[in-house]
């Protein structure tokens, strides 16, 4: 989904991060500055905590 690092999801993705900084701040260098195999990682991981928290 994430074709290009300036998307609307990186911006949604920093306020998330701000309310789960402890789980998922680790995984945001690798957002911004990871290769596209790290990204993949990352925002799969982030998209499992999203979703979890977006149900709650």
């Amino acid at each position: 989904h994430l074709k290009g690092k300036n998307t609307t999801f990186n911006k949604k993705n920093v306020v998330f991060l701000e309310a789960q900084e402890s789980d998922v701040v680790l995984f945001s260098p690798l957002l911004y500055h990871g290769s596209d195999r790290m990204q993949r990682a990352s925002t799969r991981r982030i998209f499992q905590c999203f979703f979890l928290l977006k149900e709650a």
